[in-house]
């Protein structure tokens, strides 16, 4: 069966999952790799030939659906910390007032005078206007408004919007790393099909070569045909298998394609080994990495945040100043007139002329100030709901650390019992069982076993082997999800904790 070389790489320092390994064929471990280093990478096409653990990482980290969806949520939280940081606009108001629809009244007057020392009479009429309509005597108002925010409400908006980007920052963290573990999950999977495919072609080829034997002892006359007809029976059951294995292949490859969103799986194989195994640290210890777990690091994200909006709520208490500053003029201008005629000797004449009135016209400063007067609502339910809701995250994040270590404990449990078994089936029993069927297959070739012993040997030793893949492949998946609770990955995390002292106890 062909062999797939395991190369350990280091996390990062935040969260990153590498549990099994990688890079090329036969090539010395590789150096340590972030994260970001994965993500910087050159975005590449999608795999044709052979893919490993690291490639098929920087691909989902480059164009996982889901992770290129938060690189919106995060420019939508850098948005909003822009928005809080601005004080509000002014405000420009106009104001007419006396707009009249029609003139007022007018009075018209007439005086006759004679005059005693020529021959002369005078007629004198004037007129005085009433009321202007239109804008004469409108009233014009111009304010500008300006609110100021007391309470130093700009300051905590923008506190507030910074600890809404440090939490989707905390979600897109946790979601990258869900990413690289399920990537991790798929690419175990994927190894353990071909290891699966590879058994399945030799239990064919296995299969195919007893077939010859029996046949060749039946046409001698040296067995029963009985014996013929059950090697075509296990030979059609062998192609049977083989055809299932190259379906969940197929199956896996498809969801290993799936991470980084590709429809089809393009890539030949996966390459790595997924039969090599670190010892099981302690769980006290695992325990105690679980302050790195980054889905109780973002409970103080979170508290942060509802602290922030706790005093907010409390600033709106204080009423907001709004000033004001303005003009304000009356009227355009008031007309008055006044018809004469006058009468000389020996002719008669007409004149006319008008007067303007500006004695009602002026411009005054308006200056005005509005405080409302908390009196009623002083936000005091707002307050309560943001003082529930702080007290709520210590409830939230215990309730939090319960789920995650119930779920270490039970990886954990997974992975010292697969760890076990597969160390018990590698040391003992597939050694016995590849003897029974090398003696058996033997024996059978020089007529000292029937068939019967030849195909029970030949079921238990692939059975032993498929309990061994089987066992791998759920230890590895304990493996990645023990790394995805604990944030670190576990052969690294072993050497730490092997190197310590048992005895020693902290101060």
């Amino acid at each position: 069966m062909q062999s797939f070389p395991r190369v350990q790489i280091p996390a990062s320092c935040l969260f990153i999952v590498l549990f099994a390994a990688l890079t090329a064929r036969g090539a010395p471990p590789a150096s340590p790799q972030t994260v970001n280093d994965l993500m910087a990478a050159p975005e590449a096409a999608d795999p044709v030939g052979e893919i490993t653990l690291r490639e098929a990482m920087a691909l989902a980290l480059q164009r996982n659906p889901a992770l290129a969806a938060f690189e919106w949520d995060l420019r939508a939280a850098e948005a909003r910390e822009l928005q809080a940081s601005l004080y509000p606009n002014p405000e420009l108001t106009l104001s007419i007032e006396e707009i009249r629809w029609a003139g007022g009244s007018e009075s018209i007057s007439e005086t006759l005078s004679m005059s005693a020392l020529g021959p002369s009479v005078g007629v004198e009429r004037s007129r005085d206007q009433g009321a202007h309509s239109g804008f004469a005597e409108a009233e014009f108002t111009l304010e500008l408004s300006q609110t100021f925010l007391l309470g130093k409400k700009i300051a905590k908006r923008r506190a507030l919007a910074q600890a809404d980007k440090a939490l989707v920052d905390w979600d897109y963290r946790i979601a990258r790393l869900n990413v690289l573990s399920e990537v991790s999950s798929a690419f175990i999977v994927v190894l353990n099909c071909q290891a699966r495919v590879e058994l399945a072609k030799e239990l064919l080829a296995l299969a195919k070569q007893v077939h010859a034997v029996v046949q060749a002892r039946v046409e001698a006359g040296k067995v029963s045909p009985i014996d013929l007809t059950k090697a075509d029976i296990a030979l059609t059951s062998a192609q049977v298998a083989f055809e299932q294995a190259r379906h969940r292949l197929e199956s896996a490859r498809l969801a290993l394609a799936a991470t980084w969103g590709a429809e089809e799986a393009r890539f030949e194989s996966a390459w790595g080994k997924c039969d090599c195994m670190v010892p099981v640290p302690d769980l006290a210890w695992l325990e105690e990495q679980l302050a790195e777990n980054p889905e109780l690091k973002r409970w103080m994200a979170e508290l942060d945040r509802r602290e922030a909006a706790l005093r907010i709520e409390r600033a709106n208490r204080l009423p907001d100043i709004t000033a004001t500053l303005g003009l304000r003029a009356r009227g355009l201008a008031d007309q008055g007139g006044e018809l004469r005629t006058v009468g000389t000797e020996p002719s008669l004449g007409l004149s006319r002329t008008r007067t303007h009135f500006d004695e009602d016209k002026d411009t005054s400063l308006v200056m005005g100030l509005s405080l409302p007067l908390p009196v009623f609502d002083r936000n005091q339910g707002a307050i309560r709901e943001a003082e529930a809701y702080v007290s709520k995250t210590a409830d939230e994040r215990r309730a939090t650390e319960v789920n995650v270590r119930t779920a270490l404990r039970r990886a954990y449990k997974s992975l010292q019992s697969t760890h076990r078994e597969a160390g018990e089936i590698r040391a003992s029993i597939l050694p016995k069982a590849q003897e029974v069927f090398t003696l058996t297959e033997e024996g059978y070739r020089q007529g000292k076993f029937g068939y019967i012993e030849v195909l029970d040997a030949q079921r238990t030793l692939f059975d032993v082997r498929t309990r061994l893949l089987g066992a791998t492949e759920a230890y590895h998946l304990a493996e990645v999800e023990v790394e995805r609770l604990i944030g670190q990955p576990l052969s690294c995390l072993f050497h730490a904790w092997s190197s310590q002292d048992p005895e020693e106890e902290e101060p």
